[in-house]
């Protein structure tokens, strides 16, 4: 099939050349505005309980799209000048139509809505419609609140919450990835240059990376249309799509100048580089999709959307290099040693051996000594791993001066601490929650709630007529006023009533989370026939679950159709296992590196990130996903090599010394380029994407030097003949396909 798909890529050479040349800037249109479209969230189950939770606060107008913070240029907010303008404010946000409710300090005197010093208060705005809608909402509220006449000149707004956070993600993943593509693409020019010492050869792989890149966001915008897609896969998506391209665009590259320095003429040369490196690429290529396809476990959208556009990008990739790339060689081999340079690092390894030669050698002296060393590093390194605190992304993963993170930090530090992280508490009764056995049942349970060592603060229907004798305040509650006012209404809905719980430490806190263990294992109050917990802490746990319950599926997937791949093309089913475990390896050893870093908080001030003392719950999926996949390229283009030297030879230490030898380089260089892509975009300020490809480098660089270089060759060399055992029947099935 590659033979025929080369040829025709042959023939029709020009004419590929020239559709490239028109789809890729119609593609460059269609993605123009994918930021735009592009989720901030997708870290939620919809079937949690958590979520149902959250949907139900939504309902009773408790929850708070935007947040904003009134601070008084001079004096205090209570002053009459000052509390006046905030009133006015505050009638002006809640006559806007995408303005649902508003809750200040004016219309409800709450003390938690005045800072300490008295000189900032919060004003919390539902707004309306969907999330799009409510940033568009947002935009036109913030501007209202943040004029320059008398009023507003008097208080300074600040701007946080949930819809702040939903605009500061994209625009930030959207500058990042501008920045780092600005940075990998010189860069990688430059690394490519010096390997093939050519500047038409060195072009090709930069040529098939930049296509790359222009696909994979019209890819992402295409699927925008159909799914939710974050913008954590557009990030993903543009590393694979980039380093992927590159990579693929350097073995057939590298294998295509090899082929005609051995004399071979331009087009045998393009069919043997296919059918050699080709091979490798859609291997690498179905091994990557097969590890992303392992996210389609979890019900979450950031994992279901990295998915997707992972697959997409990662196809279209082998497209390019399958169809575009070798037009492009066919087309440019005359020129294509031109711009020589009289240095560089070669990727061949044919005619000098080299180092590799030498490293193989050694290993092939103490095997056994090698494999417990290199493997023995590698599971020390994975220790940390053991102490691995899951958590979801919040505030946190914005950079410092982000306005949402900053005014988080000041509720924190200057009002009530933790208070718009609370944990809600809903509890559904059989009629109506204001008659007053209900109420009574509510305040019971308000009081014993308040006793625990982990909550601060309870409020809820009880709260707005604390005081008050009981008969009095029951009369407040259950009459007509009470089924219509503001406050009360955001805690009590028809039969559904609300508890919201102000916690002593911060949601991902193990006391926090034990606390909703707690309550979602306590029995039902008194005439209740539901009680649900939510809130950011019970998400923390939700996801906890979620990722711990169906993790074992995606690994138990990924295992068996890579097994399945990897036996299909080397007829072995000792290298498929020894694949999975290297990689295993590899991989374990970098979850410890992310949680020695991040987790732990060293290297803060040089990766530029605040320690929290806990990990991105989905970081060593997505990691184990990409990586995985990405692991293999080098492993099939390894193995394929040997492969090759064994059927030859029929000698396994040749197999293994010829496989390193020739291909040491070639990987090496890969890994090179593949490690500025990622390290490029690195620097992004959000603190998932930075820990994230930071992960993917350790991976990266571990796979490519211990594993490829000293632990593979080692156990090769252990294993002998044992290496390419196959059962008699699939044997005997290979030899008559092969006649």
């Amino acid at each position: 099939m590659l033979d025929a798909l080369a040829r025709m890529a042959l023939r029709g050479r020009a004419a590929i050349a020239v559709v490239a040349a028109i789809l890729l800037p119609v593609c460059a249109w269609v993605s123009r505005d994918v930021f735009t479209v592009l989720k901030p969230g997708g870290f939620r189950d919809p079937d949690a309980e958590s979520t149902r939770v959250d949907a139900a606060v939504r309902s009773f107008g408790g929850s708070a799209d935007l947040v904003v913070l009134h601070r008084a240029t001079a004096g205090t907010i209570d002053d009459i000048e000052n509390l006046t303008a905030l009133i006015a404010v505050s009638a002006a946000a809640a006559g806007d139509p995408g303005v649902e409710r508003v809750v200040g300090f004016p219309s409800t005197g709450a003390p938690f809505l005045l800072s300490k010093d008295k000189t900032t208060a919060l004003t919390l705005l539902t707004l309306r419609g969907t999330d799009p809608e409510k940033r568009v909402h947002a935009e036109r509220v913030k501007a209202l609140l943040s004029g320059d006449d008398d009023e507003r000149a008097r208080l300074q707004a600040s701007f946080g919450g949930y819809i702040e956070l939903f605009a500061a993600i994209p625009e930030t993943v959207e500058s990042d990835l501008r920045r780092a593509e600005a940075l990998a693409l010189p860069l990688t020019a430059v690394l490519l240059l010096l390997l093939f010492r050519s500047v038409v050869s060195a072009a090709l792989p930069l040529v098939i990376g930049g296509a790359a890149i222009v696909l994979t966001f019209a890819i992402l915008r295409l699927l925008s249309l159909f799914t939710e897609i974050t913008v954590f896969a557009a990030s993903l998506a543009s590393i694979l799509g980039l380093g992927l391209a590159i990579d693929y665009a350097l073995f057939v590259v590298a294998r295509f100048r090899e082929e005609r320095a051995r004399g071979r003429g331009d087009t045998r040369a393009v069919l043997i580089a296919l059918r050699t490196a080709g091979r490798a690429v859609v291997f690498s290529g179905a091994t990557v999709a097969v590890s992303l396809l392992g996210l389609l476990v979890f019900p979450h959208g950031v994992l279901r959307s990295v998915a997707l556009g992972g697959v997409a990008v990662t196809a279209a990739t082998v497209v390019l290099a399958l169809t575009l790339l070798p037009a492009l060689l066919s087309l440019l081999a005359p020129h294509l040693e031109r711009g020589r340079l009289p240095f560089g690092w070669s990727t061949s390894d044919d005619d000098h051996p080299g180092a590799w030669a030498h490293v193989t050698r050694l290993v092939a002296r103490a095997p056994a000594a090698v494999a417990v060393i290199v493997g023995g590093a590698l599971v020390i390194t994975a220790v940390p791993f053991a102490r691995f605190e899951a958590s979801v992304a919040d505030e946190r993963t914005l950079p410092d001066d982000a306005m949402a993170r900053v005014v988080k930090g000041v509720i924190d530090r200057d009002f009530f601490p933790h208070q718009t992280t609370p944990v809600d508490v809903v509890v559904t009764f059989a009629g109506d929650a204001r008659v007053p056995a209900h109420l009574t049942t509510l305040r019971a349970l308000s009081q014993a709630l308040a006793k625990h060592p982990a909550v601060a603060r309870v409020d809820g229907p009880w709260s707005f007529v604390a005081g008050r004798s009981d008969d009095e305040a029951l009369r407040l509650l259950t009459s007509a006023d009470a089924a219509t006012s503001e406050l009360i209404s955001l805690f009590m809905r028809g039969p559904r009533a609300r508890l919201s719980l102000t916690g002593v430490a911060r949601a991902d806190d193990p006391r926090m989370l034990s606390l909703v263990r707690e309550l979602r294992a306590a029995p039902l109050p008194p005439g209740a026939v539901a009680m649900a917990i939510g809130g950011q802490s019970a998400w923390v746990l939700d996801v906890r679950g979620d990722l711990f319950a169906r993790a074992p599926w995606m690994v138990a997937f990924i295992a068996v159709v890579m097994f399945i791949v990897l036996f299909a093309l080397f007829s072995s089913v000792v290298l498929p296992l020894k694949a999975l475990l290297m990689n295993a390896l590899s991989l374990s050893a970098s979850f410890g590196v992310i949680v020695f870093v991040f987790q732990d908080g060293r290297f803060a001030d040089v990766l530029g990130f605040t320690p929290s003392g806990v990990s991105e719950a989905v970081v060593p999926v997505l990691m184990l996903a990409i990586v995985f996949g990405l692991s293999m390229d080098y492993e099939v283009l390894l193995l394929s090599r040997m492969k090759e030297e064994w059927e030859a030879s029929g000698d396994n230490a040749r197999a293994v010394e010829q496989g390193v030898w020739r291909t040491g380089r070639l990987i090496t260089a890969a890994a090179l380029v593949f490690l500025v892509v990622v390290l490029c975009f690195a620097t992004s300020r959000l603190l998932l994407v930075k820990t994230l490809t930071i992960g993917m480098a350790v991976a990266v660089f571990l796979d490519a030097t211990l594993v490829r270089a000293l632990l593979v060759p080692a156990t090769m060399h252990l294993l002998g003949r044992y290496n390419w055992w196959a059962p008699a029947w699939w044997t005997t099935r290979r030899r008559r396909t092969d006649r």
